[in-house]
């Protein structure tokens, strides 16, 4: 049994763990969007929303104990001035973590996660993106309706980028 085991060793030394996990969270506060292992994105998860609270404290102790831990500047000044206020009143829950389509190489998901912004979150368009995807794919397969299917099939990620594009301008 694995009794008082709080997280996962991801198959590495303490040093290359604490250095991932340093480099998914300051990825995550630059872009506010990361694709990763579901391990991973767990991970990075928890020590994300540590660091966005640690932000909405505000102080210069928090920013310092930020600084430690994020070792960038520039980032460390995102968290505070602009995460920080955007989750002012959200009480946790400031990432989410979604399941996208299969890495090429391996049997494993793909998973996205990413900060919330408002109410509209991203992650039902992500989420009905990827299972549209799924069942068209499945129809080609099955029926062979090809050239519908690409036109469909274009048609879906334009909107999907459109989504996005947006989603990262802030303007959704």
């Amino acid at each position: 049994m694995r009794h008082l085991v709080a997280h996962r060793k991801l198959r590495r030394n303490q040093g290359h763990r604490k250095a991932l996990l340093r480099n998914l969270v300051l990825s995550l506060i630059e872009k506010e969007r990361i694709i990763t292992t579901v391990a991973k994105a767990k991970e990075a998860r928890s020590l994300a929303e540590k660091m966005i609270t640690l932000g909405k404290k505000g102080t210069l102790h928090h920013r310092r104990l930020a600084l430690k831990f994020l070792n960038k500047k520039n980032q460390t000044k995102k968290l505070f001035d602009e995460l920080a206020p955007r989750f002012s009143e959200r009480n946790g829950g400031y990432t989410r973590i979604i399941k996208t389509n299969f890495r090429s190489f391996y049997y494993n998901r793909n998973w996205i996660i990413f900060t919330c912004h408002n109410y509209f979150d991203i992650a039902i368009q992500i989420n009905y993106f990827f299972v549209t995807l799924n069942l068209i794919q499945g129809l080609v397969q099955n029926d062979g309706l090809y050239e519908s299917a690409v036109s469909l099939l274009l048609k879906i990620e334009t909107l999907f980028s459109f989504l996005l594009y947006n989603h990262q301008k802030g303007l959704l």
